[in-house]
């Protein structure tokens, strides 16, 4: 994936780990996506996510965004005005963005919502599976329609990260779509 740049888009002064973790499942020397350029972005360090902006101006051709911001969210009114930036982002630049869909089925104050970015209509959201089935913690939010979350699931569950150990979670399905989608684009020559 030499012409194809990834971001890693997470939250990390909570949890130093998560992003390297994620990074591992994306890239590096043994992730999906071995020749990827990958960029971090600390979201809790901007205003909402004014740093998509900056890193799609880097040249980047997929995001990854390992996070969710559920407080935004609840199943009939959505912060329109992240969700609008998220998704004018995506179409005034052709970014492809994929976003963990979060593991809201562990809690029940979250009753499995889909969390901003992964609720925004021009985001693939990715849920886990365990192998064979949805995982039980992975947030759905199926309504038989176009507007069904998540759009795809990859392997999140008790996921090996070499030299990081087993981790689970969304965060950790998400990468792995991202970096099948830049080994696509690089194979288009995008």
């Amino acid at each position: 994936c030499n012409n194809v740049e990834v971001v890693i888009d997470t939250i990390s002064s909570n949890d130093g780990d998560h992003g390297l973790a994620v990074a591992l499942v994306l890239g590096t020397q043994y992730g999906i996506a071995s020749g990827s350029s990958i960029y971090f972005a600390d979201v809790e360090s901007r205003s909402n996510m004014l740093c998509l902006e900056n890193l799609i101006d880097a040249g980047c051709d997929v995001v990854n965004m390992s996070f969710g911001y559920l407080n935004s969210f609840d199943q009939v009114k959505i912060d329109a005005s992240l969700e609008g930036y998220i998704d004018y982002m995506h179409n005034s630049t052709g970014v492809i963005m994929v976003a963990a869909c979060g593991n809201g089925l562990r809690y029940k104050s979250q009753e499995g919502k889909i969390p901003l970015p992964a609720a925004a209509a021009n985001v693939i959201a990715v849920g886990s599976h365990d192998g064979l089935y949805l995982s039980q913690f992975s947030s759905c939010n199926i309504l038989d329609d176009v507007y069904s979350k998540p759009e795809l699931i990859a392997h999140g569950e008790g996921r090996d990260i070499n030299a990081y150990g087993a981790a689970t979670g969304t965060s950790f399905s998400a990468p792995a779509v991202t970096g099948t989608i830049a080994l696509l684009l690089e194979g288009s020559s995008v």
